[in-house]
């Protein structure tokens, strides 16, 4: 017969579900008791319930080495058991005769087992010392305690010494097989994962000491007091492309997004685009801007968020759009002798309408203003200042109409003072009196120069 393998020591059905396993209703009659209550056909309960008495009886007999004396059992010749720790061996067949009582039918083992060795099993004295070199002694608890003391603690223990590890550090095993190892290489202290099923090795936190850096790797999120802490490429921060987005128009935290202006339904062409999103006090009130790259001149497109959703966008006036909304035809005064590209003086001159179709709109008759030396004046428009006016017409210089008092006082002709002398009335004529001529060329206000000009298209 070959060697039986040691087998595993579960216990069948030990962990079964309620219900499932049950006591066999009649030991002594075993499979007998099927006949009368299944037709021969014992239920799952009762076959779960048989197997574990068995399997628990066989675990019993391998618990305790030497089974332990039973006084329901007959035991023959020089059968052992064991009777409150101590070895008996039966003298002669008996039965319920307990063996520390009962010298003529059990006596004690241990006169019979030698003293053990290297070689040879058996008694075996005790010793407490922890620096033994005895081979033919056991160490006692006390023993195992001492060396327990100097090395490894218990758990919720405090180590008085300092515990020194390797390089390759410290590991802890899950039970899916995944590893957490502390370790160092190098100048760096590092936090390092196994991933059992991906078979992947991977630093989750590393410190360098030459650089007195932290460094978190791999690492999906790092919490602070239930609070996430921000890390570079969160939200496109410290990152060389925004953070993606699959649709630019939802509710989106704050930081910046890679996008395109097709994004967006209400933008032209398929620019690249970074999108701000600028959080608020209220979740659904908030701003937005659109920084796009358009060829070599950037755009900035603002817009706000509503409860109503995301509203129209508007684009920010700067230095390379400002003519963009500039309407073609307006007036402005422009600070040097030369007209900038693009735009014309307003003096008087025509110009091709088929060439500058916008600016001919504004100017019918393809002629420009002639706004040399003029002020410019808002029309009337029914106002009935200066009514009968059409706009672009010219209109010269005038006073207001007004006139002047001289006061002349009269004398009779008698008294010492009297200028015509002495006598009756006299008439002497009609007097007009002239002041010296005084100003300029023109009635006007104070002012500046400047040329007027008009964007041409």
């Amino acid at each position: 017969m070959k060697i039986q393998k040691q087998p595993d020591y579960l216990i069948f059905a030990d962990s079964a579900k309620n219900g499932e396993c049950a006591n066999f209703p009649d030991v002594s009659r075993g499979w007998g008791v099927t006949i009368d209550q299944t037709a021969s056909k014992p239920p799952l309960e009762w076959m779960n319930g048989a197997f574990n008495r068995v399997d628990k009886n066989m675990l019993y007999l391998l618990q305790q080495g030497v089974p332990e004396w039973c006084e329901y059992v007959k035991y023959p010749v020089d059968a052992i058991i064991k009777y409150n720790g101590v070895l008996y061996t039966a003298i002669v067949e008996n039965d319920n005769a307990q063996p520390s009582t009962n010298t003529t039918k059990w006596k004690k083992t241990i006169a019979e087992v030698p003293n053990a060795s290297t070689t040879q099993k058996g008694v075996v004295k005790l010793n407490s010392a922890v620096n033994s070199t005895s081979e033919t002694e056991a160490a006692t608890p006390l023993a195992v305690k001492k060396v327990y003391d100097g090395a490894v603690k218990r758990a919720g223990d405090t180590m008085t010494g300092q515990l020194i590890l390797s390089k390759y550090g410290l590991k802890i095993n899950y039970d899916n097989n995944n590893i957490m190892a502390l370790m160092t290489s190098g100048d760096n202290y590092a936090n390092v994962f196994y991933d059992a099923a991906k078979n992947q090795w991977l630093s989750k936190f590393v410190y360098n000491s030459t650089a007195n850096q932290w460094s978190f790797q791999h690492v999906d999120d790092v919490v602070v007091n239930g609070k996430s802490v921000l890390k570079s490429g969160d939200y496109g921060i410290g990152s060389l492309t925004g953070a993606p987005t699959s649709n630019p128009n939802e509710r989106l935290p704050s930081g910046w997004y890679a996008t395109k202006t097709s994004d967006f339904p209400d933008l032209s062409g398929n620019d690249s685009a970074t999108l701000a999103v600028y959080g608020s006090s209220h979740k659904n009130f908030y701003v937005e801007q659109l920084f796009t790259v358009a060829s070599k001149t950037p755009r900035i497109f603002s817009r706000c968020a509503t409860i109503d959703g995301k509203q129209q966008w508007h684009e920010t006036i700067t230095t390379s759009n400002i003519n963009n909304y500039i309407p073609v035809g307006v007036p402005l005064p422009w600070p040097t002798n030369k007209p900038p590209a693009g735009w014309f003086e307003c003096n008087g001159s025509t110009f091709d309408k088929n060439q500058f179709p916008r600016l001919a709109a504004a100017y019918p008759s393809g002629r420009l203003p002639d706004l040399r030396s003029e002020f410019i004046r808002g029309w009337d428009s029914g106002r009935g200042v200066d009514s009968g006016r059409a706009i672009l017409s010219h209109q010269d210089c005038a006073l207001q109409s007004h006139n002047h008092s001289t006061p002349i006082s009269m004398f009779s002709e008698q008294g010492a003072d009297n200028p015509w002398g002495s006598g009756g009335s006299k008439h002497e004529g009609e007097y007009i009196f002239n002041t010296n001529y005084t100003g300029g060329n023109e009635t006007r206000p104070r002012n500046v120069s400047f040329m007027y000009i008009v964007k041409a298209e």
